[in-house]
This record gives structure tokens, sequence and C-alpha cells, in this order.
């Protein structure tokens, strides 16, 4: 129960919209693990500066895949 309860602490006290904790992001035998600093609104959208959050690990991923990585 304990882990439970920190689980939803860390969703309560995260982003506020939801999204899945980091803990809970990680899957077993996957040895690759991005942080994306955005929500679920502003993960695909630019931002102020212009930028769009997900759009370098999207890009070098593709680049990954075409490579044959």
């Amino acid at each position: 129960a304990a882990e439970e309860i920190a689980a939803m602490e860390e969703i309560r006290h995260g982003a506020g919209d939801l999204v899945v904790s980091v803990h809970s992001a990680q899957l077993e035998g996957v040895d690759r693990f991005d942080l994306v600093e955005a929500n679920h609104l502003q993960i695909h959208r630019k931002g102020p500066d212009g930028r769009i959050p997900c759009l370098p690990f999207v890009l070098r991923a593709l680049e990954e895949a075409g490579s044959g990585e």
C-alpha cells in the first residue's frame, strides 16, 4: 500500500494534468529514457520561445530508426 500511496503523491504533486509519473513511465527492458519538460497540452505545440518541446526527441528517434541504431 505504501508504494501505491507514493505513486499517487508523485502524480498529485506533478504537472497537474495527470501525466504519468516518471517512475511509472519506465518500461522493463528499455534502456533509453527521455524526459520532456512539458505537459500533455504543451508537448506538441510551439511555446513562447517558438520551440516545440517534443520535436528534438522525435527527430532524433527518426534519425536513429533510419540509420538502423
